[in-house]
């Protein structure tokens, strides 16, 4: 038995909303309890997050590539009015737009980490945006850093200095 075209057109369709509107769940800047434990205590948490199940809390993280939500900075959980992501690669972590020269080269061994600032080669094109003030808290910490390890929540923390950035997987 054959199905007509636009009944498959809209059998498609009515898929593809239905994933893009799962895709589409509202976050806030808070961690919910899965993520944050049932205390909802951030500080608790690493600073970035590996959405790997039975992934053992102390483990090493291989790479932060991919997209972060910040949950926490130095110990405090990340209460603002605005949500803050960071992007990375296998070396660069960056925040968005990427003009802003908001980023940081990052090496991992092990459970060791390291941040430094991304050398200036020649002239860049620079844009002129606001950046979000916890920010520069985010980029301290990680200058700091010289630890990361995966947490019980699922997270990552990445602290050294006295200072510490807990990132959430997107």
């Amino acid at each position: 038995r054959e199905v007509s075209c636009p009944i498959m057109i809209r059998c498609f369709l009515i898929g593809v909303a239905a994933l893009a509107l799962a895709a589409c769940e509202p976050r806030t800047g808070r961690p919910d309890a899965s993520e944050a434990g049932a205390s909802g205590d951030v500080s608790a948490t690493s600073a970035i997050v590996d959405s790997t199940a039975g992934e053992t809390p102390g483990q090493a993280v291989e790479t932060l590539a991919g997209g972060w939500r910040v949950a926490g900075i130095d110990g405090e959980e990340f209460n603002e009015a605005y949500g803050l992501a960071l992007y990375a690669t296998d070396r660069l972590i960056y925040w968005e737009p990427s003009c802003a020269g908001q980023e940081r080269l990052y090496t991992i061994d092990n459970t060791r980490f390291e941040a430094s600032a991304v050398p200036v080669e020649g002239p860049r094109i620079v844009c002129e945006i606001g950046v979000p003030e916890r920010l520069a808290d985010v980029w301290r910490a990680m200058d700091n850093a010289r630890a990361i390890e995966k947490t019980p929540e699922g997270g990552v923390r990445i602290a050294g200095g006295g200072y510490s950035v807990t990132l959430f997987r997107q």
